[in-house]
């Protein structure tokens, strides 16, 4: 007879492995990326080619050519795409990033052949129709508008400026008349530099069976993606001695968004895993000392948030939040204060107990589904790091002490300048 007044035993998670993926190259040159591993016969197929808003002309053109993809081809029109898609269980999407732009498929394994032929049309013979291009010009542009008056969009724009300079590739900013001015012959030139011009990477993960990679393989064989037309633009961030701060007006808002940028160490520093867990102490997740402090204690704000991010162009801790204009100065205060405690004080073995159970529980979540395993492969591959920096991430994890957060926090964090904006009234 079970005693549900006895807690069961709490046994530590052991270190897992990120499964292996399989690596070819295609007769194109096109690099294939294969991870069996599902126990539902899904899979997922995702074209990423190594460029993005920051590598093209138009920032606004990419934004519309992401939608105007599925919207026809020279074999379908965008109405045929959507109904054989969801009459197969599919669903596509298509993103970017600063340096990255992908094309992904979500499908049955049994319905493969009839979606993955259209996803290669994408790639060859989209039409960008114009009677669908211009009104989705207006919807763009008008949401352009909405989104560049929120203070928090106004705070984004203004803290790139402070950290990487006005005329860094990403400070630039698209605007609601760069989207009016787009044409087809845009789209489709930016289609032929970007979707054949630039060699991509392709993903394919789940319940892999034969037939699935030889479909996958002969129809991407078969398209000529060639190399280098266009290229990454990176430009290294500015160099920061000393703190700066950046305040945008806006009298009509009721609220101010705070947005601190620290520089930091980059993701090739043997420390940088040990700060990303010191600033998700700081601020990254409910229970964190800003958290608890600011939005639980002072009630100043409903979130904050710290994370730490490495980029090709730099590495920043960026902290965010939106307050009332009253307490603004008040917030930014506590920040420097749990910065100050996190430097000066080791953490209690209770607090970094829960610290670092969350951690791992949140790397441990990686392994849930053949998709997230795949999506921590095209990470590693993307800052040229093996599948064993994985195992590496838990092990830091599992391996704090209350000396490693308070070094980190005093290395890293509390000496450096603070790049801080404020957007609002």
């Amino acid at each position: 007879m079970l005693n549900r007044t006895i807690a069961p035993p709490i046994s530590e998670l052991p270190l897992m492995q990120l499964p292996d993926a399989a690596t070819s190259t295609l007769s194109n040159g096109a690099t294939l990326v294969q991870l069996d591993n599902g126990s539902q016969p899904v899979s997922q197929l995702t074209v990423e080619w190594p460029v993005g808003t920051i590598d093209v002309d138009s920032p606004a053109a990419l934004r519309l050519w992401t939608s105007m993809l599925r919207e026809g081809t020279a074999n379908h029109t965008g109405s045929e795409i959507a109904e054989l898609l969801e009459s197969c269980g599919a669903w596509i999407r298509v993103d970017t990033s600063s340096h990255s732009t992908t094309l992904t498929v979500f499908m049955l394994n049994h319905t493969a052949p009839e979606v993955l032929p259209i996803v290669a049309e994408m790639i060859t013979s989209p039409t960008f129709p114009t009677e669908i291009l211009e009104p989705l010009k207006e919807r763009q542009a008008a949401k352009c508008e909405l989104d560049r008056a929120k203070i928090a969009t106004k705070a984004v724009e203004a803290s790139r400026i402070l950290a990487f300079g006005a005329d860094h590739p990403h400070a630039r900013v698209a605007l609601p008349e760069h989207f009016r001015a787009v044409e087809r012959r845009h789209l489709a030139s930016l289609h032929t530099s970007l979707a054949l011009g630039t060699m991509p990477t392709i993903y394919l993960g789940g319940q892999l069976t034969s037939e699935l990679t030889s479909l996958v393989t002969d129809l991407f064989s078969a398209i000529p993606f060639k190399q280098d037309a266009l290229q990454r633009r990176i430009v290294p961030a500015l160099t920061h001695t000393q703190s700066d701060t950046s305040k945008v007006t806006d009298a009509d808002s009721l609220q101010t968004a705070v947005r601190m940028l620290i520089p930091t160490i980059d993701r090739s520093h043997p420390d940088y895993e040990l700060l990303r867990n010191t600033v998700y102490a700081l601020g990254g997740y409910f229970g964190s000392r800003l958290m608890s402090n600011i939005r639980e204690d002072k009630g100043y704000t409903y979130g904050i948030n710290a994370s730490l991010s490495s980029t090709h162009e730099g590495a920043f801790i960026t902290i965010t939040c939106q307050c009332d204009n009253r307490y603004a100065s008040a917030v930014v205060e506590e920040i420097e204060n749990e910065i100050s405690l996190l430097a000066s004080e080791p953490m209690d073995p209770e607090e970094l107990a829960l610290v670092s159970s969350s951690i791992t529980s949140s790397l441990i979540e990686v392994l849930d589904s053949p998709f997230s395993i795949l999506s921590m492969h095209r990470l590693l591959r993307e800052y040229s790091a093996s599948p064993s920096y994985y195992l590496h991430q838990l092990r830091t994890a599992r391996a704090l002490t209350p000396a490693d957060i308070l070094r980190a926090a005093a290395t890293y964090i509390a000496p450096s300048p603070r790049l801080l904006t404020l957007a609002g009234a």
